[in-house]
């Protein structure tokens, strides 16, 4: 297990709210992520995944409720999903928690699209 900090970063207008927890396998991010830099935003998060994977938990969850994200985003997102993805080897395991709201089709269609990529992860579809 790894002896990482974690992180939690408070959301924005434009950018979302983030929690690392390395000692429960828990990735989690919300809201929005609008961001016209999101390189340098998200340059903190790849490299606290990076350094996790190295000893990740036997369970790690990644949740994303978005209510809204650009593209850069997805970019970011798809290439966090496929780190993990390849890193996280049984025993250990990983799944991904998409949220979506009952009526936002367009979150919905993003995390079918990601599921349909990522066949060798746990990726859970849930509407709230």
């Amino acid at each position: 297990m790894s002896l990482l900090e974690d992180i939690e970063i408070k959301d924005t207008p434009l950018s979302p709210f983030v929690r690392l927890n390395s000692k429960n396998g828990s990735i989690e991010m919300s809201g929005r992520s609008v961001l016209s830099d999101s390189e340098s935003f998200y340059k903190t998060i790849v490299e606290w995944i990076d350094e996790y994977l190295k000893s990740p938990c036997h369970h790690t969850t990644f949740t994303c409720k978005f209510d809204y994200y650009n593209n850069p985003c997805s970019k970011v997102l798809f290439t966090l999903f496929r780190k993990m993805e390849r890193s996280i080897c049984a025993p250990n395991r990983f799944e991904i928690l998409w949220y979506f709201k009952d009526d936002d089709n367009d979150m919905l269609e993003n995390g079918e699209e990601f599921k349909s990529i990522m066949k060798n992860t746990d990726f859970k579809l849930i509407s709230y």
